[in-house]
């Protein structure tokens, strides 16, 4: 009974992590894209001749970048499926 309870008690902490995970990461996602498409559209106005630089370049280079390290901090973050001791969750 016990052995059940805490596989249970892990695999909802495992779900909520991956949700809050999922959550945060479509979030950010969202935001560096808003913050890309207002930098776009200034780069537009005031400095054209840089335009496709920035669209087709830098741009991505910095979404993907910033996608990347949030899920290596995530995954770091994760709860581990081993103890203390360095044995497995039972």
């Amino acid at each position: 009974s016990d052995h059940i309870h805490t596989q249970y008690g892990y695999g909802q902490k495992i779900w909520a992590y991956t949700l809050a995970g999922l959550v945060a990461g479509i979030a950010l996602i969202f935001a560096i894209n808003q913050i890309r498409i207002a930098g776009l559209f200034w780069i537009m106005l005031n400095h054209r001749d840089q335009f496709e630089l920035f669209h087709g370049y830098l741009a991505p280079i910095l979404v993907v970048g910033m996608a990347a390290v949030f899920f290596i901090l995530w995954m770091r973050l994760a709860p581990s499926s081993h103890d203390e001791t360095g044995n497995a969750a039972e």
